[in-house]
């Protein structure tokens, strides 16, 4: 990541990832739907010119008209809807999307273990990687499974 670079944070949450994003990158969008957590945010982040909180639901904030990368653990339930809204479009400028996706999705978008059946429409523009497997005891809370960090690149 370089400090130029524009980040998408979909569910920030408290802002653990908010906050090394914020060291790294040039401008930090975190969207957040709870309404608590994203004043929070607001109030954690106020002395930070390089991140704008929005609370916002991830499905329906406006997505930049500039190249921008997206890096999130999202929350579960939205995975396919949210993949859908960043790489239907050919014309969102998105560079690489770095997921924390259920260990299914992860399998079933990259492939590992057969055809990468969900990616099947994207795999012209997009290639999938399978980064790392990561244990639902690392999670708080804990989700009822495993997690996979999905890298996903514009070709």
């Amino acid at each position: 990541m370089a400090f130029s670079d524009l980040v998408l944070e979909f569910g920030a949450g408290h802002g653990r990832l908010t906050e090394q994003l914020a060291a790294r990158a040039g401008e930090v969008i975190a969207v957040e739907i709870d309404t608590r957590l994203a004043a929070r945010l607001a109030a954690r982040f106020s002395g930070r010119p390089n991140v704008t909180v929005v609370h916002g639901d991830a499905l329906a904030v406006p997505l930049p008209r500039r190249s921008f990368r997206v890096v999130s653990n999202p929350p579960f339930h939205i995975t396919s809807a949210l993949l859908h809204r960043l790489l239907d479009d050919p014309h969102v400028p998105l560079l690489r999307a770095d997921l924390v996706v259920g260990w299914g999705v992860g399998l079933a978008l990259t492939g590992v273990f057969g055809p990468a059946h969900k990616a099947r429409a994207w795999q012209s523009r997009f290639e999938f990687l399978l980064l790392r497997r990561l244990p639902k005891e690392m999670f708080e809370p804990a989700p009822s499974g495993d997690a996979a960090l999905v890298s996903i690149r514009r070709r």
